[in-house]
């Protein structure tokens, strides 16, 4: 049946007043839903442009809504102060979500203005006093060193403002320079025709694959003009230097969103909780390049056909494998159709890195990483092949649980058929785990991928409630020309296959799926696995 669900982001968290705050929601569920966004503040002291919009947005779909944020009256003299506000996202079911963001408001006169007029009338009630006497005393011998005292007070008030001044102007003028250029290629855009006005025209969208009417393509926080025109960064890339940080979130912090470690101590800005503090020098370890696989199987997703995985060459292990996981395990798996889930095991926390490439009709995927305890997923790529996605998990991350999830995702209605290499602290000896995919509106498939420690029997068991009446239970290992034990039942299915030392030999990465082959509403199977 029909279920609903929905994430939201927003971004940027703190706003000066006048400035937009970019909502973006996306339908996580299965049907259309409509939502509205509702901006409230508790002191009643913004006001708020773009309010109750109302967006209605398909299964898999993301839309954005810009709500322009405003002090309802600016102070005439302070320092600047933040008001809070939330924007909470109400969906058509009831369901609600809110974001927490916080507006500066500066006042019409700065603080510091006080004590420098202060001390600029002083400086001209002295220039007053000395210019009184200097005219009473004119004819005295000592009126020359009256008028250069004076003048020497003169100098030093105009020093003082000059600094003053100097210390509130430098800020501006480095961020009018910086503008400058982007602000003049923003024009140019808006004269070649720019429909979603984010700075770039639609002919360098289109050569940049960028969606034309979308202003932020990679939903980063950033306008796909801004990431070309002034920042560097790639339009297409939520995290273009893959420091597990967010290009918008790095501007927003001040920290480099081009570079993966701003401060250059060695720790990722992602996992550096001073990542612009001054680095002090240490031995920098070089890394150990992590081999690869050759492909292992070619998935052909019909309802009669089996699994066709490609042989490969056997490795020969290099590394001594971090200490083995308890290997029978129990956990829930999603199968959707357009979508191969893989459930990954990490041994500790560490990078994933996911790249696929493809061919076919279908040719916008999505590559997404999951884990337990988060809101939405970690990280999310959509683009065209080849495409790449990481997440550095930390340790707070692990914390929450060692199952991860990489998706390969459709929201289109054609098929694409590719190789995906995701790279993890998987225990393995063999580097990277890389295999074949298929998406395709009628088929989808949950794959449970397992790391052996030995030859021996893998035993599998999936139990659902609900149609359809009959699913796939597939072992797949390397090396096979064809699955290597396969059972469809309905509800519960189980398989077993005892992987011989000769199996083992061509690799220790093994894949048990659960796969439908015909269009289903998305179902949460729980699959119980025992395996070497």
């Amino acid at each position: 049946g029909a279920f609903h669900d929905f994430r939201t982001d927003m971004r940027p968290a703190t706003v000066r007043s006048g400035r937009n705050v970019r909502l973006l929601v996306q339908n996580t569920g299965n049907a259309p839903m409509s939502y509205v966004a509702i901006a409230r503040d508790p002191s009643d002291t913004i006001q708020f442009e773009g309010n109750n919009r109302r967006l209605e947005v398909q299964p898999g779909e993301r839309q954005t809504a810009d709500i322009r944020v405003s002090a309802a009256k600016r102070p005439f003299i302070g320092s600047t102060t933040t008001q809070p506000f939330s924007v909470e996202l109400a969906a058509g079911d009831g369901a609600q979500k809110a974001q927490q963001g916080q507006l500066q408001i500066r006042p019409i006169l700065p603080t510091w203005i006080i004590p420098l007029a202060a001390f600029f009338l002083i400086g001209l009630c002295a220039i007053s006093l000395f210019g009184i006497n200097f005219y009473r005393n004119l004819q005295n011998d000592n009126a020359t060193l009256t008028a250069e005292f004076v003048a020497n007070i003169n100098l030093a008030t105009a020093d003082v403002l000059t600094r003053q001044f100097e210390e509130q102007q430098v800020a501006a003028q480095e961020e009018q320079a910086q503008n400058a250029t982007a602000t003049a290629l923003y024009l140019t855009a808006q004269a070649e025709g720019d429909d979603d006005n984010d700075g770039l025209s639609n002919n360098q969208e289109a050569a940049l694959g960028t969606q034309p009417d979308n202003p932020d393509t990679d939903g980063d926080g950033l306008s796909d003009g801004e990431e070309v025109n002034r920042y560097g960064t790639q339009p297409k890339n939520i995290d273009t230097d893959g420091d597990g940080l967010v290009d918008g979130a790095e501007v927003e912090a001040g920290t480099s969103p081009i570079n993966p470690d701003s401060d250059g101590d060695g720790v990722p800005d992602g996992l550096d909780d001073q990542p612009l503090a001054t680095p002090i020098p240490t031995d920098t370890p070089t890394g150990t390049p992590t081999p690869t696989t050759e492909p292992t199987e070619t998935f052909t997703p019909t309802p009669t056909t089996e699994f066709t995985p490609t042989p490969t060459a056997t490795v020969t292990p290099t590394a001594t494998a971090t200490e083995p996981l308890e290997q029978d395990r129990s956990s829930e798996v999603s199968v959707v159709n357009n979508r191969t889930i893989y459930y990954i095991r990490l041994t500790e926390p560490g990078l994933i890195t996911v790249n696929a490439s493809w061919t076919g009709a279908q040719s916008q995927l999505s590559l997404l990483i999951n884990g337990p305890g988060q809101q939405g997923f970690y990280a999310r790529q959509d683009g065209s092949s080849e495409l790449s996605v990481s997440y550095q998990v930390t340790a707070d991350d692990f914390d929450d649980g060692d199952e991860w999830r990489v998706t390969v995702a459709s929201f289109g209605s054609d098929r694409a058929d590719g190789t995906i290499t995701i790279s993890y602290p998987s225990g393995s000896t063999d580097g990277a785990f890389e295999t074949t995919f298929v998406v395709v509106p009628s088929s989808g498939s949950a794959v449970k991928v397992l790391v052996l420690n030995d030859a021996g029997p893998i035993e599998a068991e999936a139990e659902w409630n609900g149609d359809p009446n009959s699913l796939a239970l597939i072992v797949n290992g390397p090396g096979q020309v064809n699955a290597y034990a396969r059972q469809d039942s309905d509800s519960p299915v189980s398989v077993n296959y005892t992987v011989t030392a000769s199996d083992f030999s061509a690799g220790d990465y093994w894949r048990v799926s659960l796969t439908t082959f015909s269009v289903i509403d998305s179902l949460t199977a729980t699959m119980t696995l025992t395996h070497p």
